[in-house]
């Protein structure tokens, strides 16, 4: 949510234990309202079950492009 938030975040890479790199990255169709309605109907669908977390983490990632938000394993 912070990476949303902040329009002075336009990068966010993580990289794992196991040396992978994922990057997420603002485009220039980067639309906050798109993308926090996005966000809010996956949290929505997978808030009563938090065992269910990495799945709405999931779903989110392949959607995001809709708000302008690319997603790539480097």
């Amino acid at each position: 949510m912070t990476f949303i938030q902040y329009g002075e975040i336009g990068l966010l890479t993580v990289v794992t234990n196991q040396g992978e790199v994922y990057v997420l990255y603002k485009t220039q169709k980067y639309s906050y309202a798109d993308t926090n309605r996005l966000f809010d109907k996956v949290y929505r669908k997978y808030q009563s079950n938090v065992l269910e977390h990495n799945s709405a983490v999931k779903e989110f990632l392949k959607v995001c492009g809709e708000g302008g938000i690319v997603y790539a394993k480097n």
